[in-house]
């Protein structure tokens, strides 16, 4: 007994038209307004529902109409967001001994990792990241070496070959096949690509140059100046921001 929970009506649809499509008769999407939801939650093996629909807009925790521990597992798309660490405490205790799975393309990291980070916030005693809620993530398999792993990935690459994202168009502007005296790649000073030259190449490639097979919805309006001119300035100043 499954229940998709997710924090978007498209994320539901879109599962249960196109992924779980084989699974049709065997799911209904959670509507605590239908009189006869419990009924068919109670029906059916596969249940999905918006994470507002299950916990109510004012907290009335809808879930708990449905008997204690009766999933056996609980998938959380986008779980970065969807569900929050006081909320899935609350459910977790709800459903007890349900497994979970986390979906998510961004997951949420401890400061102290190098990258950005972007934990919750804290609050008591509540996890903060997406390995502390969901298990560990790791960005290898590599077990021997004491790499902690994350169940699945699916990463940029194995997307850019299945079509599912865009790929990229690499347009170097700085120096080409530049080598030391030890015949070595160059450790090149990057001061040269701050530099208001640098950002105005690089907006030409962005506005005349990039692949039209990537921007072709937007060619015709791209054509017009005045557009043109808008988009520029706004990229222009998005660099200085970024500078």
């Amino acid at each position: 007994r499954i229940l998709y929970l997710a924090d978007r009506n498209i994320l539901v649809d879109q599962s249960i038209l196109q992924d779980f499509a084989p699974l049709e008769k065997t799911i209904y999407k959670v509507d605590f307004s239908d009189k006869e939801c419990l009924n068919n939650i109670g029906s059916h093996e596969v249940n999905f529902a918006l994470y507002h629909q299950m916990v109510g807009q004012n907290d009335e925790e809808h879930f708990r109409q449905i008997p204690a521990g009766y999933f056996d597992l609980i998938i959380v798309d986008e779980c970065h967001r969807a569900v929050t660490p006081k909320t899935k405490r609350i459910i977790e205790n709800a459903f007890r001994n349900t497994l979970w799975y986390g979906f998510t393309g961004t997951p949420r990291f401890a400061d102290k990792v190098g990258l950005d980070g972007n934990p919750y916030e804290v609050h008591g005693d509540y996890v903060r990241t997406t390995d502390g809620l969901y298990g560990p993530l790791g960005l290898t398999a590599d077990k021997e070496a004491g790499v902690k792993s994350c169940l699945h990935r699916y990463t940029i690459k194995e997307a850019i070959h299945d079509q599912a994202v865009l790929g990229f168009k690499v347009e170097h502007l700085g120096p080409k096949n530049v080598k030391d005296k030890d015949g070595e790649d160059f450790n090149e000073d990057l001061s040269q690509y701050d530099t208001e030259q640098h950002r105005l190449e690089v907006l030409n490639v962005i506005l005349n140059k990039c692949n039209q097979n990537c921007f072709r919805s937007c060619t015709k309006i791209c054509d017009n100046l005045t557009y043109k001119c808008r988009i520029a300035n706004a990229t222009y100043n998005q660099f200085q921001i970024l500078h």
